[in-house]
């Protein structure tokens, strides 16, 4: 992490260890993402393994050990369900959405995130997609 007195923005460093599948296929979705928007796309990263770790600390942990390129997600809720004791047959997904506080922002940057992914193939596209439709 830098320290720049002054600056609002955090640097930070990681290695992926190209012995371990995990580490291998995550790097594999990495180079699917144009350089354009790669740094969004690890600044998300980032930011979800958060949002994931103040649920359970042990959920980025599991993810990216069991992270195969196969992950489904109905493998994820069952992870987080099991994990939480979260239950996701109580609450329709749109219905939790539109409680959180910033759900129009949401929107509209998974919205702007998606038409910059276009016109790239990924398996990241069909996810956004996924998502869009949930929402």
């Amino acid at each position: 992490m830098s320290d720049k007195s002054g600056d609002n923005r955090r640097k930070f460093t990681s290695y992926l260890q190209l012995d371990n599948e995990s580490d291998r296929e995550a790097l594999a979705v990495i180079e699917t993402i144009s350089q354009r928007v790669r740094g969004d796309f690890l600044r998300n990263a980032i930011i979800s393994a958060a949002a994931l770790h103040q649920l359970d600390p042990r959920l980025p942990t599991m993810l990216a050990t069991l992270f195969n390129g196969k992950l489904t997600s109905d493998q994820l809720v069952t992870l987080i369900s099991q994990t939480t004791d979260w239950k996701p047959s109580t609450a329709d997904i749109k219905e939790v959405i539109a409680l959180l506080p910033m759900s129009s922002a949401l929107e509209e940057s998974v919205k702007s995130d998606s038409s910059l992914l276009k016109k790239e193939e990924s398996p990241l596209d069909k996810v956004r997609s996924k998502l869009n439709k949930l929402l």
